[in-house]
């Protein structure tokens, strides 16, 4: 039975740093520019489609084919910014109603140019399980999870130590201030953007590792990474990682002593119960 236990325990904490590794795009978009983004399953989803293109026409092995998909996504991010977004900022339900449209319009493009039937790949050079006594873990699994941690420090790094990372943090404490203060909030608000989209590239290449991409994944990950980022509190990056682990850890604790179906059930329930208890997340500011 203790075997059991930390077997979910340990599968839930891995997948908890990989759905942070999900949602990270999400929070930063959110937390720069104040801006819900409805599309993020579908970006999601479209960078796992690149992920199958990419490696069935080049041969690239899975884990580095987020390489040539990254820089297309972060200028597909600035070029929605400068030619949409940009005019709607300030008036939410604008903001909305364009990236329903961009999320209606991705899920048309994928259907159209992947077809309906979910896409898989060869297995990747991380192909395997680890066994540790009882335990054991698939190696892809905990290359995504390491991964997802190493970004998460490199995103936190970058957002704290730089000049452009603080003058994001700026932009979305006051954006006037910034203003004042000679940043330029509109190239600021693009590279946040740009950098949100960029980032789904990579957790979309490695859970190619071991998933299938499908045209109704957008689904599950927009509503994870969204459930994920509310609990964390709506914009706060530092508490992506423990609101990722708790949902993952209940998830897998469902799957392992409930049911299989049941796998969602958790995640929403405490979602309603953050929202319902402690509107600003668990991480959220006072």
């Amino acid at each position: 039975m203790l075997d059991v236990v930390a077997q979910s325990v340990i599968s839930g904490l891995i997948n908890g740093l990989i759905y942070a590794m999900v949602a990270l795009g999400l929070s930063v978009i959110y937390g720069v520019m104040d801006l819900i983004n409805f599309a993020h399953g579908e970006f999601v989803m479209l960078a796992m489609y690149f992920t199958f293109w990419i490696v069935s026409f080049s041969g690239l092995d899975q884990t580095v084919a987020f390489l040539p998909a990254l820089p297309i996504f972060f200028l597909v991010g600035v070029l929605i910014y400068y030619g949409m977004l940009n005019r709607t900022m300030g008036t939410p339900l604008s903001q909305i109603a364009l990236m329903l449209g961009v999320a209606m319009v991705i899920r048309s493009f994928v259907q159209i140019a992947g077809g309906t039937a979910p896409k898989g790949l060869p297995p990747s050079f991380i192909f395997g399980v680890l066994n540790i006594g009882s335990l054991a873990i698939s190696y892809s699994r905990v290359a995504t999870a390491v991964v997802s941690l190493v970004l998460l420090i490199i995103v936190h790094l970058f957002l704290t130590k730089t000049y452009t990372g603080l003058s994001m943090l700026a932009a979305s404490d006051d954006r006037t201030a910034a203003y004042l203060m000679g940043i330029n909030v509109k190239r600021i608000y693009a590279l946040a953007f740009g950098l949100g989209l960029a980032l789904v590239t990579i957790p979309a290449a490695f859970l190619m590792t071991y998933q299938h991409a499908d045209p109704s994944s957008y689904l599950r990950f927009g509503l994870l990474s969204w459930c994920i980022v509310a609990l964390a509190g709506l914009g706060r990056i530092s508490g992506i990682i423990p609101a990722a682990i708790i949902v993952g850890i209940a998830e897998s604790l469902v799957v392992t002593f409930v049911a299989p179906e049941a796998h969602s059930l958790p995640i929403y329930l405490l979602f309603i119960l953050v929202i319902w208890l402690k509107p600003k997340g668990l991480f959220g500011r006072k």
